[in-house]
């Protein structure tokens, strides 16, 4: 996943549970629409300026997978509250993917999104969104042939580890979490209410 900033090189991804469970609220949220040949995969990155989100969808069978994903400014110094301010960027993108799933599917998984980043008004907030047909797997087995070690971009030194910290929530508070969210994606979608799609291309 290509971050909106191009100085954006080093990350921290979410932890493995907390992805398990984002991924886990759209399975749960859009069951009626995923066949048992359909599988949700879920990418989070917290880099310095900006979080991003990717939320794919794979069939089985195909190269190629459809990626729903979502970037947030983080600001330039930390506020007090800097954990809650994560978390609730993190619920908004849940929510704006939610948003685009939601249409995708009532449309018979016929949408248009921008190929590159493109901003776009969600709930009164920035969200960026673009939509990418990348394979991850298919890209590391690629890197792993050429030599290529992604990994070491991800930052892993005890410093940074407090991104991944933020995101160790209980299971209480995640619940709320989804709760909040899954609101939001069962109501009628509003990503494009104001803007039209051709506006985003």
């Amino acid at each position: 996943m290509k971050p909106r900033y191009k100085i954006s090189q080093k990350w921290t991804a979410f932890p493995a549970e907390f992805s398990a469970q984002i991924k886990d609220l759209f399975t749960q949220n859009f069951a009626k629409h995923l066949e048992s040949s359909i599988k949700v995969f879920v990418d989070g990155r917290i880099f310095t300026k900006e979080i991003a989100l990717r939320v794919g969808l794979h069939t089985q069978g195909e190269l190629k997978r459809f990626n729903f994903e979502a970037s947030v400014d983080l600001p330039e110094n930390q506020p007090e509250n800097h954990e809650q301010l994560i978390f609730d960027k993190i619920s908004l993108m849940v929510d704006a993917i939610g948003t685009l799933m939601t249409e995708y599917f009532e449309n018979d998984q016929d949408i248009e999104l921008p190929y590159v980043w493109a901003e776009v008004d969600f709930s009164g907030k920035k969200v960026w969104i673009q939509h990418s047909t990348e394979n991850p797997d298919l890209e590391a087995q690629a890197d792993a042939l050429l030599g290529l070690d992604t990994e070491s971009k991800i930052i892993n030194n005890a410093d940074d580890e407090k991104s991944e910290d933020v995101l160790d929530t209980t299971e209480d508070e995640f619940d709320q979490f989804a709760e909040q969210v899954s609101e939001h994606i069962d109501s009628e979608p509003q990503m494009f209410k104001k803007k039209k799609k051709d506006d985003l291309h």
